[in-house]
């Protein structure tokens, strides 16, 4: 008898290309995703990778306006499961990640950069890339862009308060 893994988020079956490294390695492997959740997705490999190692994966179909996967340019996974696979007859593996962070923007990848999170996306992108509106709201240039079309008034002063968390 097969026992169901419980999952945290529903999967959606969605098929697209990927391209993913390991981490500490800047050369990017094609693959074909599967499906996606909330959390994370799963994805077609040639290459046999370590559980619960670290991944950058590029999303191919990346569109700002999109929804699912492809509203981000670029993710940071760490691999969760995998499992062998017989597909048209070659080996394979089947890759179920977790995602750790995304961003709009593809960061450089060199140890001595500093990487922040966008307060409204949660985009991760190197601090040279961060725009802080105030001294507490630091936000991704699309955001900040959005942030700067909101006129002055009572919207924004919620979304201020949001962003510093309440504090007074």
């Amino acid at each position: 008898m097969v026992q169901l893994i419980p999952r945290d988020y529903p999967r959606i079956r969605h098929h697209a290309a990927i391209k993913y490294a390991p981490e500490n390695i800047t050369a990017f492997r094609s693959a074909r995703m599967h499906n996606y959740s909330a959390g994370g997705l799963c994805f077609a490999s040639d290459q046999a990778l370590a559980s619960h190692s670290e991944l950058s994966i590029v999303m191919s179909d990346y569109h700002l306006d999109r929804f699912g996967p492809a509203s981000f340019r670029f993710y940071r996974a760490r691999v969760q499961w995998i499992h062998p696979t017989m597909k048209t007859g070659r080996d394979g593996f089947a890759v179920g990640v977790q995602f750790v962070g995304h961003s709009h923007y593809l960061p450089a990848y060199d140890d001595d950069i500093q990487l922040h999170i966008c307060d409204l996306c949660g985009s991760l992108m190197s601090n040279d890339q961060i725009s802080c509106a105030t001294a507490d709201i630091c936000l991704c240039p699309h955001c900040a862009a959005q942030m700067k079309h909101l006129p002055e008034g009572s919207v924004r002063k919620c979304l201020e308060r949001f962003f510093v968390g309440n504090v007074v």
